[in-house]
């Protein structure tokens, strides 16, 4: 195709294909967090219909097309930009500048709305740049994540989205990708157990980015002691029975300063466990997870 019928492509429809959803949304222009950022407001803005956008938070203030866009996502030149354009454009059908959102708010993803098309190894731009922002290697979490491809069926998003998958142990999964407000969970949900031979000791972290930052910390493969990833702390009391396995239970727990959460699952487990709990939180007490702990150093 000519590049003046590429660039009529939508933006909004081509962010959705690459698995981001706007954070923010208005009749003039959508909001994005910028996948190459750590950043808590959306500075990345589309404005749908001009089919235009301009990224706020770079102080060179960068925009224009959609070929400007891939040139300052995927860091290309011109040519590759045409490429990936050409092959968005082979495999989807479009109406130029039409989002597939609609203008209203989508409802939160519930787990009966998953539908999941594959889950993959980990490949997609975003979701790397996604690891890296939370100082995660590729490497670390390709051992014990996935890519998977889904949809949300009820809501105008009519494209597959894409996001981290971390399965548990009854094959259901936790989804994270950039921007949201709390993981997605499909069902069944349940803990994810790393199970090490002959091991007396239990590790328990609340959730997967947590024990991915500890492993980088640590600068190992794998963990040296069994380790549970709660997936949510709702999982907790399916896990208690399993403590008395183990001589030592080792919490990398978060410090919610307004639940305390964190702190009340602690106390519960010392509480209810006779062995040795170690409250390994006192490594990060400045800090409200292990990962806002590895990101500081």
């Amino acid at each position: 195709m000519e590049y003046k019928e590429l660039k009529q492509i939508s933006i909004v429809d081509f962010l959705s294909g690459q698995g981001l959803a706007p954070a923010q949304k208005t009749s003039d222009y959508y909001k994005y967090f910028a996948p190459d950022r750590d950043e808590k407001t959306p500075s990345l803005t589309v404005y749908h219909k001009k089919n235009d956008w301009c990224d706020f938070g770079d102080d060179s203030k960068p925009g224009g097309d959609i070929g400007k866009l891939i040139q300052y996502l995927f860091r290309c030149d011109t040519s590759k930009a045409l490429n990936i354009l050409n092959d968005y454009a082979a495999k989807n059908s479009f109406s130029p500048c039409t989002p597939t959102y609609s203008h209203t708010e989508q409802e939160p993803a519930t787990e009966s709305r998953i539908e999941i098309i594959e889950v993959i190894e980990i490949t997609h731009w975003h979701l790397k740049n996604y690891l890296h922002s939370r100082k995660i290697t590729l490497s670390t979490a390709s051992r014990y994540v996935k890519e998977a491809h889904y949809n949300i069926t009820g809501t105008a998003n009519d494209k597959p989205l894409h996001s981290l998958a971390f399965r548990n142990d009854k094959g259901g999964y936790v989804f994270r990708h950039k921007g949201q407000k709390k993981p997605i969970s499909t069902k069944p949900a349940h803990y994810t157990t790393i199970e090490i031979q002959d091991s007396k000791q239990l590790n328990i972290f609340e959730g997967f980015i947590d024990f991915l930052s500890a492993l980088d910390f640590y600068k190992m493969q794998q963990p040296t002691h069994t380790t549970i990833v709660l997936n949510s702390l709702s999982n907790l009391k399916t896990v208690i029975p399993l403590l008395s396995d183990y001589w030592k239970i080792n919490l990398f727990l978060d410090n919610d300063t307004k639940s305390q959460s964190g702190q009340k699952a602690a106390e519960l487990i010392s509480r209810l466990h006779p062995c040795t709990v170690n409250h390994a939180s006192i490594i990060y007490p400045n800090h409200k997870d292990f990962n806002d702990y590895w990101l500081s150093i």
